[in-house]
């Protein structure tokens, strides 16, 4: 697998737009959703002499080790790797690489790669937007960083927005990119499309992406015209924020109870999982967001409650 998916480069100055799929090597509906994105750019260019792309658009593979053997990391979680303290020192030039572990080499790479990408570009700004799919089935969200670029196109693009959830995931890229670490102005959203093998979440990330681009005026024209768009979810609250997010640590032998979907209610004191101690009760009452139901991952559940935008 290639780190690069596709690029297209329309006129310079514009913003620079780098998608990401399987930052997580099991969630393979960003990568096949970015695949469909550029045929479908392309075609509209070749068939619409008005269509047109203003910036730079990007797609890359995040963790390709991973993503090759269908696993979500192979040593640890790249998604939980952005931080200064991690990428610094392996980035020094007397860092023996044959010393970092499978996920560091990807992370050193893959800001490389978007280190050149933003070498190569005259941007005015930079827009990552990192898809994801869960575990457990429901609606798809997105989690923007407390910026209003990136809070402004998460409230396009027809789903759910959770505020809180960035801030509370130490060592994530949008959480890395907020800091503007490569000297450019940056906003940036991860956006979560549905279950893991769902074929609907292949289709809800292509028109998100589309739907980002627009907001961000990189296409003047929707090329989905005509077609199927990505459409509200009117179940689903708006804007909700995290008030609650259980960690498992290594030992722990965690195991979420079955048959719970994301944006499910939940009331205060109900078992939800069971690990070595016995069981694990809601401290609150609301919604259950991304409830685990594989081996690998830090997280059990998250609890969200409804706000107003």
């Amino acid at each position: 697998m290639e780190r690069k998916i596709d690029e297209l480069e329309g006129s310079p100055n514009g913003t620079l737009f780098i998608a990401l799929g399987q930052m997580h090597g099991n969630e393979p509906a960003g990568t096949k959703a970015l695949k469909k994105v550029f045929e479908m750019l392309r075609l509209n260019i070749e068939e619409d002499k008005g269509f047109g792309i203003a910036g730079k658009i990007v797609g890359l593979v995040g963790n390709i080790p991973a993503a090759d053997a269908g696993f979500r990391f192979l040593d640890e979680d790249l998604n939980r790797m952005w931080t200064s303290e991690r990428i610094l020192p392996i980035k020094t030039p007397h860092y023996a690489t044959d010393d970092l572990n499978r996920e560091e080499r990807e992370l050193l790479a893959l800001e490389e790669a978007i280190v050149e990408e933003i070498r190569s570009y005259p941007a005015k700004d930079l827009f990552i937007f990192d898809i994801h799919t869960t575990t457990a089935n429901g609606g798809s969200f997105s989690i923007p960083i407390p910026k209003p670029e990136a809070q402004r196109v998460a409230n396009t693009l027809q789903v759910p927005v959770i505020h809180g959830l960035s801030g509370s995931l130490q060592g994530t890229l949008i959480q890395y990119a907020a800091h503007n670490p490569w000297k450019v102005e940056t906003a940036s959203l991860a956006f979560e499309a549905g279950q893991h093998e769902s074929p609907q979440a292949i289709s809800v990330a292509i028109s998100a992406i589309i739907q980002a681009m627009m907001a961000l005026d990189i296409l003047n024209k929707h090329p989905l015209s005509g077609k199927k768009r990505l459409e509200g979810q009117p179940s689903l609250p708006l804007n909700s924020k995290i008030v609650y997010r259980h960690r498992i640590k290594e030992g722990d032998e965690f195991v979420m109870k079955p048959g719970y979907r994301n944006f499910m209610p939940i009331k205060r004191g109900e078992e939800l999982a069971r690990d070595k101690n016995g069981p694990i009760h809601s401290p609150y009452t609301g919604l259950i967001l991304m409830p685990l139901y594989q081996a690998q991952g830090e997280d059990g559940f998250f609890i969200v409650v409804e706000e107003s935008a």
